[in-house]
């Protein structure tokens, strides 16, 4: 059996760095319940600090002509919080002068330091976030994912068109929430259908989850919008079969597709988990017949 000493040394050490932090949201429409996360309040030690995470390009897309008024409120919002936290009174005590922008609920972090606590508060909290521009670990893990799932996408496809040829003009369409608004791309658009495709890796669970959520995102924003009701993310997940993933990694990929699926449900969109592109063709089908 290990001694203690060389048994402690074994694990890896306690983040030194602790914080608070707490989501700031966005209830675009008042009473409606809908919340964006459009900054994060990191509190540690003696100092405090707010940093904006909502994207200026998903503020166009989803918004259009809207979006500067949208920017304004939050800028004015965040200009008033840091103003308040510049006196030391407790955040609790903060009233917001905007309606519609609100303080979640403070939540405990440790890492090793501030930006690392910022990071996982993005990742916990905001779906739609961009982190600073140096993170280049962040970018490359977001853009691995994409080119997966783009890769799984057009796999589907393949599959599609051995079955219902018909079908290949309505992959890879763009939309827009308004008609002077950014485009948006979805996976397949048509036949009352609105799609998006994702894939979970637990090698990057992290990216993997915040890109599914910006689809299914995207996908109740269709939905709100639009008078299709047939709205799904087509999710890509280990299969239980194989082998080359251990137990562990299994697990965790079942417990974010369980969690993403609680998601998809309160924002009355589906979320279809798949282990082939042949069973995501089928999925598909089915939902344009």
């Amino acid at each position: 059996m290990l001694e203690t000493a060389e048994l402690v040394k074994r694990f890896p050490q306690v983040p030194g760095f602790r914080a608070s932090w707490n989501p700031v949201y966005l209830e675009p429409i008042l009473g409606s319940g809908e919340r964006i996360t459009v900054a994060i309040v990191i509190r540690a030690e003696h100092r405090a600090e707010i940093h904006s995470v909502i994207r200026p390009a998903v503020l166009r897309a989803l918004y259009g002509e809207k979006a500067k008024g949208i920017r304004g409120i939050v800028e004015l919002a965040i200009d008033n919080l840091t103003d308040f936290l510049a006196t030391a009174l407790p955040l609790e005590q903060w009233n917001s002068p905007i309606s519609g922008i609100l303080l979640g609920e403070p939540k405990e972090a440790a890492s090793s330091d501030l930006a690392g606590v910022l990071r996982q508060a993005i990742q916990s909290a905001s779906s739609l976030s961009i982190v600073g521009s140096d993170d280049r670990e962040y970018g490359e893990d977001e853009y691995e994912i994409q080119r997966i799932a783009g890769k799984w996408a057009n796999q589907v496809k393949e599959q599609v068109q051995k079955r219902r040829v018909e079908l290949l003009p309505y992959f890879n369409r763009i939309g827009k929430f308004y008609s002077d608004g950014e485009p948006v791309k979805f996976g397949f658009l048509g036949c009352g259908v609105v799609a998006q495709f994702g894939v979970l890796r637990p090698s990057k669970v992290q990216p993997s989850v915040r890109e599914a959520r910006a689809r299914l995102w995207e996908l109740n924003r269709a939905r709100q919008m639009t008078d299709i009701k047939n709205v799904s993310l087509i999710l890509q997940i280990l299969s239980p079969s194989d082998r080359s993933y251990s137990d562990r990694e299994h697990e965790v990929s079942l417990r974010n597709a369980t969690e993403l699926k609680r998601e998809a449900d309160e924002g009355n969109v589906g979320l279809l988990s798949v282990h082939t592109s042949l069973e995501g063709a089928e999925h598909l089908i089915r939902l344009a017949a």
